[in-house]
């Protein structure tokens, strides 16, 4: 066993195989002066005790006191009967797990008419009845906060603090807070705490993006009675849903109300979209059918393969023979076309006069080879041959123009052709397959969300465009994007006139909306008036998701309540 003395020995050999140890001072001091500070939390203590084995280190405190106060009665008392020890663990030192034995001084109290007769003194450091002093317990809450109670058991027990994760829970549990009802700009949200089944609610400073406090209810009553704390309220920011808008009506019916643009719109979109979903997919199912949606396959012009069969002879010359085409086009464009005189053409081209002559007495074959002469005087019915069979394939137009031509010749000729239209084929099965998949109906659909509720979206896709020229679409999708544009400051249009034209609009779905809306004109109102909404919440409501998701199911709603305000840093725990 490795105790401070037989660390601080020096062994000395002396004769006949003997050994002799003598203590060294100096290493004594050095050592009791780094204890010393190590220990320096520990006020009225000393040291008696100090020992380890292979992964442990075991210290004994002694406390020194003299008097303490009766917890009960606060009477003082210096009447000391013994101590009582108790098993502490603190936090490791080096890389040793390490175990306090403390002795704490008994008292009895003076006070007779006290119920307590013994006491036992308490120290600044370690809690009543606590098995890890103050610091240990800090650090095992900072991990326990950030991960489940399992993980964080496990990773504390790498840390040398060796704890189960029901003590993880219980000193999490013991952390307490006092909300800040101060707040004059809030929010009400939900969140899921069972989904479908138990819904909580969430209160959220607009001003500071804080927290408030969570609530275990989104019941109305409940929700009433927390709000009639809060007594600085000016606006208070809410979805649609009953609950909240009665319970801010009995709590703070002095404050603005303010429906969230979000959740207006959201219940504009299900309402009418809902039934046209259906219809829409039926539609283009419908269009597919008939093959409306692709483009148009491509097919074979006379003008088109005569151009290109033309070009690729002109290419098969020498280059020098394709510049004398070249100038030869030129000449003649200026001459004819133009007329333009010698002179003139040979300072535009900077060409002598005989030259011009030449290129003007001659005609585009003398500049060719024979190959291309040849070709050239039968492209009009190689192209009547390929239009008529309907591809450019070598063997099917070798079998009607070989006598005429050499199959080289040929296919030399339709090699380029044939790239060109097998391509334009492909292109063409790719976009057929594009339209026909599952990804080109989703983003029609939201093409067509968009024409319905965004201000001034117009349709992109074919299906979308057709669909909109059925009867009605285009007027529901004017009074939808027409509200889309108020609550978005595009339009400058007044809620009640809007709600009057939409409730004579003869769409009863949409009739049905106005008229919710007219009941709670001041808060839709207020929607444009100010600047708040619940954005913020729906982000702090998917932060408490993610948190709770972590706490593997082993969460009540406080230690849920206790995880959301110290992750979020509205309480904070030091270390």
């Amino acid at each position: 066993m490795m105790t401070i003395t037989n660390r601080c020995k020096n062994t000395n050999k002396v004769s006949k195989g003997k050994a002799k140890s003598q203590i060294n001072s100096e290493e004594v001091q050095l050592l009791l002066k780094l204890m010393k500070y190590m220990l320096s939390d520990y006020e009225n203590m000393t040291l008696t005790y100090c020992e380890s084995d292979a992964q442990t280190l075991h210290l004994t405190l002694k406390s020194v006191s003299q008097e303490s106060l009766c917890p009960d009665c606060g009477e003082q008392s210096v009447n000391t009967r013994g101590y009582e020890k108790r098993t502490v663990q603190i936090l490791r030192i080096g890389s040793m797990t390490t175990v306090l034995s403390v002795l704490l001084r008994k008292y009895e109290c003076r006070n007779s008419g006290c119920k307590r007769k013994i006491f036992v003194e308490q120290v600044p450091w370690l809690d009543r009845y606590a098995r890890y002093d103050k610091r240990c317990i800090q650090q095992m809450n900072c991990i326990s906060l950030l991960m489940s109670s399992t993980c964080a058991s496990d990773l504390l027990s790498t840390f040398g603090i060796k704890c189960t994760p029901n003590t993880c829970i219980n000193h999490l549990l013991s952390l307490d807070w006092i909300p800040d009802r101060s707040a004059g700009n809030v929010g009400l949200d939900d969140f899921a705490l069972k989904r479908g089944h138990v819904y909580g609610t969430v209160i959220v400073n607009q001003d500071t993006h804080e927290i408030i406090e969570p609530v275990a209810s989104r019941d109305a009553e409940v929700i009433a009675e927390v709000l009639s704390h809060y007594h600085n309220i000016e606006t208070i920011t809410r979805d649609r849903g009953k609950c909240y808008i009665s319970a801010i009506n009995k709590a703070v019916p002095r404050a603005d109300a303010i429906a969230d643009k979000f959740h207006l719109i959201e219940n504009i979109s299900e309402e009418v979209f809902k039934p046209i979903r259906p219809k829409f997919s039926s539609f283009r199912s419908s269009l597919e059918k008939k093959g409306l949606l692709a483009e148009p396959e491509p097919a074979l012009e006379n003008g088109w393969l005569i151009d290109r069969m033309y070009a690729v002879v002109q290419g098969m010359g020498t280059e020098k023979g394709r510049m004398r085409m070249v100038l030869w086009k030129e000449v003649n464009c200026l001459h004819n076309i133009l007329h333009k005189t010698i002179p003139e053409i040979g300072d535009i081209l900077n060409l002598k006069s005989r030259h011009i002559g030449r290129f003007l007495r001659t005609g585009m074959e003398d500049y060719m080879s024979d190959m291309q002469i040849g070709l050239n005087r039968q492209l009009k019915n190689i192209a009547a041959v390929i239009l008529k069979h309907g591809t450019p394939e070598y063997k099917v137009i070798a079998k009607h123009i070989g006598r005429k031509l050499p199959s080289g010749w040929i296919a030399r000729l339709l090699a380029p052709i044939r790239d060109v239209w097998e391509g334009k084929c492909k292109e063409y099965e790719r976009d057929k397959k594009q339209t026909m998949a599952k990804t080109a109906r989703k983003d029609d659909l939201k093409d067509l969300w968009r024409s319905f509720f965004i201000f001034g979206h117009l349709p992109k896709s074919k299906a979308a465009k057709l669909f909109m020229e059925e009867p009605g679409m285009k007027d529901r999708a004017y009074y939808c994007s027409t509200f889309q544009g108020i609550m978005s400051g595009k339009v400058k249009m007044s809620i009640a006139k809007w709600a009057t034209a939409a409730m004579a609009s003869g769409f009863n779905i949409i009739e049905s909306f106005a008229k919710g809306i007219m009941k709670d004109y001041k808060a839709v109102f207020n929607a444009t008036k100010y600047k708040q909404n619940n954005g913020l919440l729906e982000g702090t409501v998917c932060k408490i998701k993610s948190i709770k998701r972590v706490c593997y199911g082993r969460a009540s709603f406080r230690l849920l309540t206790v995880k959301v305000l110290y992750n979020m840093g509205i309480c904070r725990t030091t270390f």
